[in-house]
């Protein structure tokens, strides 16, 4: 019997990848709990932790087809070859969403930090004018 054929295993999720077998505790979570095998490849082995993730993920990417991952892929402007795996796709753009949802945290403070410095300079400009108003208080 010859060496087995890594790649057609793991296309087949028969195992983690070339080369690695799954683990108990990731065949329970595929063969028991029913998590598709891209998610426990992530290192998702609960149910829970599933659920989870499809919330955060509006729509998962996994279900998509490789064809819909380019196209998403190219709209989101990343680039690839036309060898790219799916695996590799959906990193690309968890990882252009991750760093698009950042951008957006970093506008929404920006956009925040003026309101926070007049309000400071408020309570400053207050505490100023207690200052005065005590210094200018007569004492017999």
């Amino acid at each position: 019997m010859g060496t087995p054929n890594w790649a057609n295993l793991k296309a087949k999720n028969r195992v983690k990848d070339i080369g690695i077998p799954w683990t108990s505790e990731e065949q329970q979570a595929i063969y028991t709990l029913k998590i598709p095998a891209n998610y426990v490849r992530e290192g998702i082995l609960t149910v829970e932790e599933y659920k989870e993730r499809l919330e955060l993920t509006n729509s998962p990417l996994f279900a998509l087809t490789r064809v819909e991952l380019k196209e998403r892929a190219k709209k989101d402007g990343i680039n690839f070859t036309p060898e790219v795996t799916k695996s590799a796709l959906i990193k690309a753009i968890e990882t252009n969403l991750a760093r698009m949802v950042k951008e957006q945290d970093k506008a929404v403070e920006e956009e925040k930090k003026p309101a926070v410095q007049v309000i400071a300079k408020a309570k400053a400009q207050k505490k100023a004018n207690k200052k005065v108003e005590v210094s200018k208080v007569k004492v017999d």
